[in-house]
């Protein structure tokens, strides 16, 4: 059988004015190096630039939009306005502190093209700890059965390697500004639209990992930003009351953990689906 031509899409990554310009030098070295390569990378930053960062961005030919905000707004509010500028059916998600394996947008694309009705398709995860040390694959699952019951318990997709129906993505509203949760509450919406998740067994990013990020998943903000997202989602019909109650008391622990053993707790359940 013959196989169909790949479609054109575009990446779309949120940056913050503080991210490391090496780190981000080598995230969009993995875009450009791509087998299939992308009409465009939307550049979405959550403020404005340093002169360091517009250096780095300067460097590429790889076709570029940058779009700057006046203040800090949030993630979700800098994917949001990012996916709006995106053109193409298929806008595949790349993080600054992330690198895209060569075949990535190759390996999506060809799925996609003979699955065109998916919403959001992922792929696994490797993560890295600063030294390079492999931490272990944050592993998803492949079956929708899997996928629709693991999004009740914890977010069923790996955001970083997510490739976006944009026209399903704003059907269902885009991405809301909810801080550490937007991509789960895109997700949930897509499922209550009864859209359809996927995920690839195949491993298609690296994230490096370190002890500021597990921070930022834990203590009491933390906590109180995920209660009120899951409030939300009772309200919005996206998840039961119930399993909002059995959230809560499932997840809330683990959150005032000491960072060292939310280590072992992460590594244990993101290796299991």
């Amino acid at each position: 059988m013959e196989e169909k031509p790949l479609e054109h899409y575009e990446w779309l990554m949120p940056l913050a004015p503080w991210e490391n310009p090496k780190i981000l030098k080598a995230a969009i070295n993995s875009l450009q190096n791509q087998t299939w390569p992308a009409q465009n990378l939307i550049v979405s930053v959550d403020g404005k630039l340093t002169e360091e960062l517009k250096k780095v961005l300067n460097e590429y030919s790889l076709p570029m939009k940058i779009i700057e905000a006046n203040q800090w707004i949030g993630t979700g509010a800098a994917l949001e306005i990012g996916i709006n500028q995106c053109r193409s059916k298929w806008v595949l998600r790349a993080d600054s502190d992330d690198k895209a394996y060569p075949r990535r947008a190759e390996i999506q694309l060809k799925h996609l093209a003979n699955n065109p009705n998916i919403a959001a398709l992922g792929g696994q995860l490797l993560e890295e700890w600063g030294n390079g040390k492999v931490q272990g694959v944050r592993k998803v699952p492949i079956t929708e059965k899997d996928i629709n019951i693991l999004a009740y318990w914890r977010n069923p997709l790996n955001h970083p390697t997510v490739a976006l129906n944009r026209h399903m993505v704003e059907k269902v509203g885009g991405y809301r500004n909810i801080q550490y949760f937007e991509d789960w509450d895109l997700w949930l919406r897509m499922r209550k639209h009864k859209m359809r998740l996927e995920n690839l067994k195949d491993t298609l990013v690296s994230a490096g990992v370190n002890a500021n990020y597990l921070n930022r998943r834990r203590g009491f903000k933390y906590l109180k930003k995920e209660i009120q997202f899951m409030i939300k989602c009772a309200a919005e019909g996206t998840l039961p009351l119930c399993q909002v109650a059995a959230l809560v008391m499932v997840r809330s622990p683990w959150r005032l953990l000491p960072a060292n053993m939310l280590v072992n707790v992460m590594r244990k359940f993101r290796a299991t689906v």
